[in-house]
């Protein structure tokens, strides 16, 4: 038996979401008018929701539901679907004292007018989703036979999200392959942060001291590995498509030049929900001459703004009245940009921070 009309046209707009991103949220809102439901989205049976697409009738209920998440969090997060059936109903999980007591529904369904939820399950390669569907009280709860014909449904986007996967993994291949032809090694991680893709530059950059651990990006130097498992950190704290806070960081390499990786979300190169990398790394040759000698030294070091430019005046050769004069400051204030200088990069002396920064500019090619 075919799905209704209604349902048909709803999923065709589905389809044209593939090529055009911005229309998911009126295209899901039309599965929600189609199955009688106030709106409509994507949930893993995991919990772990990544990016995901939301009717245009959701978007509203999204912040509230994750402002309340901590303390008033959603009671069907994470639970196992019933063996009965690939449909559940909130009544599967929940009775009538349940929605007196938890705050899910007195802070969060309640205001957000979501009071009954329902789902279809379907599966993409070896995990499992819910189209999590929401009602408010006046349509009332959902019956088995709207849970059954959900089953029907909620399939028809496990097709249509492997569509979507392969068309994004062209664009993030072909993203990495023009980076090859730029001489800029790169690769992707994912929402789990580990690595998905490398081009030829970055696997060639692979060897003892920098390596994938458990497909994981990983240094043999403990310094420069906390500054990488620090990077991932931030990019998994991020929301996807934003730029995370620390979005770069210097690598310590021990026979080669020290390397800058730099994260770049991947929706900023045109994907959408359903791209298979959460971050773009880019990796940079810190002997390059495009680099910025002040910019790099800020972040190998952790030195201000003012206490690196008057570091990369040091690193010329010239003495502190030359590099006061210079970047028009006093000497008094230089001598004491230089203590510090000297506290972070662990020197005692003009000559040894000359020899370290030296290091960091003249270090050849391996």
């Amino acid at each position: 038996m075919s799905l209704q009309a209604r349902t048909e046209r709803a999923l065709e707009a589905c389809h044209d979401a593939l090529i055009v991103p911005e229309r998911w949220p009126t295209a899901l809102q039309h599965v929600a008018d189609a199955l009688a439901v106030s709106s409509c989205t994507f949930t893993p049976v995991d919990g772990d929701r990544g990016c995901v697409p939301f009717s245009t009738g959701h978007l509203e209920f999204v912040p509230l539901w994750c402002r309340n998440q901590s303390h008033a969090p959603c009671p069907f997060t994470g639970k196992a679907l019933p063996s009965v059936s690939n449909y559940v109903l909130d009544d599967q999980f929940l009775n009538a004292d349940d929605r007196k007591k938890l705050p899910y529904f007195h802070e969060t369904a309640g205001p957000g007018n979501r009071e009954w939820w329902a789902a279809g399950l379907f599966a993409i390669a070896d995990r499992q989703w819910f189209l999590s569907v929401y009602r408010d009280r006046a349509r009332g709860r959902f019956s088995n036979s709207e849970g059954r014909y959900l089953a029907r449904v909620a399939p028809e986007f496990g097709r249509i999200w492997a569509l979507a996967e392969k068309l994004e993994a062209q664009k993030v291949s072909s993203t990495l392959s023009f980076l090859d032809q730029m001489k800029c090694p790169a690769l992707t991680i994912d929402s789990r942060g580990a690595v998905r893709k490398l081009n030829r530059l970055a696997e060639s950059l692979l060897e003892k001291d920098l390596h994938l651990q458990h497909r994981r990006l990983w240094s043999n130097d403990p310094t420069s590995n906390r500054r990488i498992q620090l990077l991932v950190e931030a990019i998994l704290a991020t929301p996807p498509g934003i730029t995370p806070s620390l979005n770069q960081v210097v690598i310590n390499r021990a026979n080669a030049p020290w390397l800058l990786i730099e994260a770049m979300p991947v929706t900023a190169l045109g994907s959408d929900f359903f791209n298979e990398g959460r971050a773009l790394l880019l990796l940079t040759d810190l002997t390059e001459p495009a680099a910025s000698d002040a910019r790099l030294l800020a972040i190998v070091f952790g030195l201000t703004p003012a206490e690196a430019k008057l570091a990369a005046r040091i690193a010329l050769g010239i003495g502190i009245d030359a590099a006061a004069a210079v970047l028009r400051i006093a000497r008094e204030t230089a001598k004491s940009q230089l203590k510090a200088v000297f506290f972070k990069t662990n020197v005692r002396s003009q000559p040894e921070l000359l020899a370290l920064l030296g290091r960091l500019r003249s270090t050849k090619r391996a």
